[in-house]
């Protein structure tokens, strides 16, 4: 894509969009650093399905994953070769309720415009992650496409996030309580119950539980039935499923929905190894515009 007198669009790796739309809207992507049982290791993005798969297989295994947000340094290197061609550079952000990488990203812009005089660093908090990022970044994308400048389109996401829904269930509560969303003897009841909690990200771009359903089937029915009572202009949307490497549960979730919301399309992928690393196996979670989260 020619992005002479534009500017580009950046995202970091916990975003998951479809492959074509990275090399159609030319969005640059930053690398995110995790650790696997002990093992440092780079997830640039764009992995097969089959390295993924690889990925959930050690954590079913009982390995286990951390991850590292965003350094000064790294925003740097990845910005500074745009902004020498006399590109501006709109990042669109992991959510700053889940990481610090917005932060850092904000002290490489600071450093990187007095650098680069008369040059534009902008950086947009999308309150979201995986295909949740991946809405906000792709509407920063289609505004860019029909003429919007950087400065309007920033100001455009800010003010749209909020629209961005995104509803969890999760497999293993376990995950959940090694990252501290949940108690111990919470996790162990609604595991020997088989209690699914139904969680979302909320304004502050947290992710919260908000209810909870016993059984799998049940757990999905309830996301799906969030996104007929609070989505717009479904007809006209692409809606993503998200997933842990549970692909047959992510089918179900789409037959549901095919059978009684009327939506455009649905695209159907698989949750990233950074945000796989706190969710776990068998994550579903579905993305889409709304009235609100």
């Amino acid at each position: 894509m020619d992005l002479s007198g534009s500017y580009v669009i950046f995202t970091d790796a916990t975003v998951d969009l479809p492959a074509e739309d990275y090399q159609k809207y030319g969005i640059q992507v930053i690398p995110m650093a995790y650790r696997l049982s002990g093992q440092d290791a780079l997830y640039e993005g764009g992995w097969p399905d089959e390295r993924i798969h690889a990925f959930y297989d050690r954590l079913r295994g009982g390995e286990t994953a951390s991850t590292s947000q965003i350094t000064p340094g790294t925003y740097e290197e990845c910005f500074t070769p745009w902004l020498q061609k006399g590109q501006d550079v709109l990042y669109v952000c992991f959510s700053s309720g889940l990481s610090g990488t917005f932060q850092s990203s904000g002290i490489a812009a600071s450093l990187l415009t007095e650098r680069f005089p008369g040059r534009k660093v902008l950086v947009t908090d999308s309150l979201g992650a995986t295909f949740g990022e991946g809405l906000a970044v792709l509407q920063a994308a289609r505004n860019r496409e029909a003429g919007m400048p950087i400065e309007d389109n920033a100001r455009w996401i800010e003010q749209n996030v909020l629209k961005n829904a995104h509803w969890f269930t999760v497999e293993d509560l376990m995950f959940l309580k090694r990252g501290g969303r949940i108690s111990a003897a919470t996790a162990i009841i609604g595991t020997t119950l088989q209690i699914k909690p139904m969680m979302h990200m909320d304004d502050q771009g947290h992710l919260i539980p908000v209810d909870k359903a016993q059984g799998r089937r049940t757990s999905l029915k309830a996301i799906a039935k969030k996104m007929q009572e609070t989505g717009v202009d479904l007809r006209e949307q692409t809606v993503y499923i998200g997933h842990g490497d549970a692909r047959a549960d992510a089918e179900l979730l789409a037959g549901m929905i095919r059978k009684t919301i009327p939506v455009k399309a649905i695209h159907i992928g698989m949750i990233n190894p950074i945000i796989g690393a706190h969710s776990g196996p068998g994550t579903i979670a579905l993305f889409f515009v709304g009235t609100h989260r």
